[in-house]
């Protein structure tokens, strides 16, 4: 008996393989392929809603999570939260925003605070950042 119910992967690992193959790759991992059972994704190849969706359910991958730039979340937080809510991404997680100082640090607490004064919890969708 196994231990393990699920096995995810962070699609940021497999990312140049993913480029101009996205569908692609993501059959290679699915249930068909190597059977990994989830995806945090890094980026949806471009594609528009319906063909990612098609490629997470002809795979039977479950969509987890998603890396979103804080760039993204603060002028389209909408769109975002709309796409990603629609494919059944729960968690949204800034990777990444470049701060090299105190002053920058704070401008970016600004404006999460400000996101999060706009509920970013909508919709049942989380808004996260990853820490290094």
């Amino acid at each position: 008996m196994s231990l393990l119910n699920e096995f995810n992967i962070q699609l940021y690992s497999v990312r140049d393989a993913m480029e101009g193959n996205f569908a692609g790759i993501l059959e290679k991992l699915g249930k068909n392929g190597m059977g990994y059972s989830g995806v945090e994704f890094a980026g949806f190849g471009g594609l528009p809603l319906d063909e990612v969706k098609k490629a997470i359910n002809d795979n039977g991958l479950k969509p987890i999570s998603s890396h979103t730039s804080i760039e993204r979340l603060l002028d389209n937080l909408d769109e975002e939260i709309a796409f990603q809510k629609s494919i059944g991404i729960e968690y949204i997680i800034c990777p990444w925003a470049d701060m090299e100082s105190k002053a920058d640090v704070l401008s970016l607490a600004k404006q999460l605070t400000c996101c999060r004064k706009n509920n970013c919890r909508r919709d049942e969708v989380r808004l996260s950042q990853s820490r290094p």
